[in-house]
């Protein structure tokens, strides 16, 4: 089966194996957005919301989902051009479970970056806030659909590098 190409908004939701530490509850812990040109937008506890490549970044999960918006593009773009006004926020753990840690001047974790970019995205076609808190919450959406699936824990290799291919 072929992996179809990335298109601009994108999004990971991500699982790591119990060794490497999966704290997040629920099964799903991390999520991030492609943006395209060969970026990917997402928020890490050591560095904030930072940019990196998607080779290096799908490489360092065993188990992943890619979730594609069902709707027009244009609403994908205007979230990216949300996602890369966040880069270099700084990370703050708990933002998307709190209504008034949701500011972004407090920082941003994976879900609250992520969020807030369809939030304002959808909010230009009248669209509602999709309230995610936790990465499970983001691939239960009914707004975007399962466009391909990886999983290999038996191959998978720890990476050196959380930030390996890190671009910004």
């Amino acid at each position: 089966m072929s992996i179809p190409p990335h298109q601009a908004g994108d999004i990971y939701i991500t699982r790591n194996t119990d060794a490497v530490g999966n704290r997040s509850p629920g099964y799903w812990n991390h999520c991030a957005m492609f943006v395209g040109d060969g970026m990917i937008i997402e928020a890490q506890e050591k560095h904030g919301v930072i940019v990196v490549a998607p080779e290096e970044f799908r490489r360092r999960y065993p188990h992943y989902l890619r979730l594609r918006y069902k709707g027009h593009s244009s609403v994908c773009l205007r979230a990216c051009i949300y996602a890369m006004r966040t880069v270099g926020t700084p990370y703050k753990k708990i933002a998307s479970i709190w209504r008034r840690l949701r500011r972004a001047s407090r920082g941003e974790n994976c879900v609250s970056v992520v969020r807030r970019c369809w939030r304002d995205a959808f909010k230009h076609i009248g669209k509602r806030d999709p309230r995610w808190k936790r990465p499970d919450h983001v691939a239960q959406s009914h707004h975007f659909q399962v466009i391909e699936e990886y999983e290999d824990y038996e191959n998978w290799t720890m990476p050196d590098s959380w930030t390996e291919g890190r671009l910004a």
